[in-house]
């Protein structure tokens, strides 16, 4: 009897000890907050600086697009001698003006001469000096191909910051989930190693207690065998922890662009019980109500509709007959160059009207209709897709409420297996029960541990999953 009452005496000190050296460890070693973890991911990782060149060239395709605005300079010369005479000389300068409405503006010098020069050429000595303007009336009007590009292009710049939020939030939902599965090994790893120890003392007690005879032999088989199962099962969870430990090293990357492996000394943050649900029901009613515009998905499916509807007003646009009106005020340039003041006289200009249409304008029609049939398809496929999204981030919601509730019956469940395991080494002790049950209830015990850190794993990544089907994940400050 009283070799039972110590070897269960020492069974459930050993448990205490090894609790308290596993304190002493996380203690000593290393740890790598959740919150730490997901700061290196977005400073260092490539995926992250490549989202960041997003907007980068959101602003090189807005700059670039605007250059088409920008006024032009040119100058132009030609010129025919021929056997020793100079048949023309020409020469053109001036500089072209684009601005948003469509108008053109020029300022334009010429000068020509020579012995064989066209009548409707000749100018005076000092050359002439036009100032004018290109105007359309009908076609490039309202819009043209320099305002589409430009327009296309703020669309981009302005979209490009949910292209990134997009491209952060799958890359920190893996690296989360990642994180939160080394997490779960660590504990699993960690309560084998404890377990493991627990039977290697009891068996060595059961063989001192069958060396005495007290117990029989088959006992000491039976611990012996409990001893194998256990360290089987604990290189089972070291295999699985490395793995989980190089899964994650994936996301690690220093300042200069290396990979780096996580140390083996290196701890997660525990898998605890969380105190009060993480996401104020508040906070749900405003992402529900805000979705269609903080989700980034959703905003990128918008972007795609509304650069069709750009692209169908200038299609439409191109269906007018093209009628620009040019017109020029004509200066002689005598004294220009000595800085003498340029009289612009009004009978003195140059005129002229240029009128084009297609007949059937077959070309613009079909263009028009193919836009038109891919924007209403844009705008079904949103719809369908928006609805689906926001159905997601509902689900996920539920299913985040629903786990945090199991969290407390699972946790109870637990602790009454370790209960009965309480109970049974008790009925031991005064010889009501032997070390098969005992066991028996310690398996028990264990399998009811590893579903309760199970749970805890999916209640925290269904905490990532849910902001990142809200599109908040690159917002999500995880508790220390």
């Amino acid at each position: 009897m009283m070799k039972r009452l110590l070897l269960t005496a020492l069974s459930t000190a050993l448990i205490h000890t090894a609790k308290a050296q596993f304190a002493d460890s996380f203690d000593s070693a290393t740890v790598m907050p959740l919150q730490e973890f997901m700061s290196l991911v977005l400073k260092h990782h490539p995926v992250a600086k490549q989202a960041a060149l997003i907007p980068q060239e959101g602003r090189a395709r807005r700059m670039m697009a605007k250059g088409s605005f920008d006024p032009v300079a040119f100058y132009f010369a030609s010129g025919k001698d021929f056997s020793d005479k100079q048949y023309y000389r020409y020469q053109d300068g001036g500089v072209e003006f684009f601005t948003y409405p469509g108008v053109k503006f020029n300022a334009t010098w010429s000068t020509a001469g020579g012995d064989f020069l066209n009548p409707e050429s000749n100018m005076p000595v000092g050359g002439l000096l036009a100032l004018g303007a290109d105007i359309p009336v009908l076609r490039g009007l309202l819009t043209d191909q320099r305002r589409l590009a430009l327009k296309q292009a703020n669309l981009f710049n302005r979209y490009s910051v949910h292209m990134q939020r997009r491209v952060l939030n799958d890359l920190l939902f893996e690296a989360i989930s990642d994180y939160w599965m080394w997490s779960l090994r660590y504990a699993e790893y960690v309560m084998r190693e404890k377990f493991v120890e627990v039977a290697r003392q009891r068996f060595q007690l059961v063989k001192s207690a069958f060396l005495n005879g007290d117990l029989p032999a088959v006992d000491t088989l039976e611990a012996y065998i409990l001893v194998q199962s256990r360290e089987i099962a604990t290189e089972q969870a070291r295999a699985l922890l490395n793995d989980a430990r190089l899964k994650l090293s994936n996301h690690l990357w220093s300042p200069e662009g290396q990979p780096v492996e996580l140390s083996w000394f290196a701890i997660p943050q525990l898998l605890n019980q969380p105190v009060e649900f993480p996401v104020p029901f508040d906070s749900i009613l405003n992402i529900s109500f805000e979705f269609t515009r903080i989700n980034p998905e959703s905003q990128l499916l918008d972007y795609q509709v509304r650069l069709l509807e750009v692209e169908r007003n200038f299609l439409r646009n191109e269906l007018l007959p093209k009628f620009n009106i040019k017109y020029n005020f004509l200066t002689e340039q005598f004294g220009f160059w000595a800085g003498e003041e340029v009289i612009i006289a009004p009978n003195n200009y140059k005129f002229g009207v240029d009128i084009s249409v297609p007949l059937f304008l077959r070309r613009e029609r079909s263009a028009l209709k193919i836009n038109e049939l891919r924007l209403t398809e844009a705008r079904l496929n949103r719809d369908n897709r928006q609805t689906a999204l926001f159905r997601r981030m509902q689900q996920e919601a539920f299913l985040l409420e629903n786990q945090f509730e199991q969290i407390g019956l699972v946790r109870s469940n637990k602790d009454n297996f370790y209960e009965l395991l309480r109970i049974e080494q008790r009925k031991f002790q005064i010889g009501e029960s032997s070390l098969f049950l005992v066991n028996a209830r310690e398996v028990q015990a264990i399998d009811a541990e590893l579903l309760y850190l199970q749970l805890l794993h999916r209640y925290q990544t269904s905490i990532a999953s849910f902001f990142r089907a809200a599109g908040l994940l690159y917002t999500y400050q995880p508790e220390l």
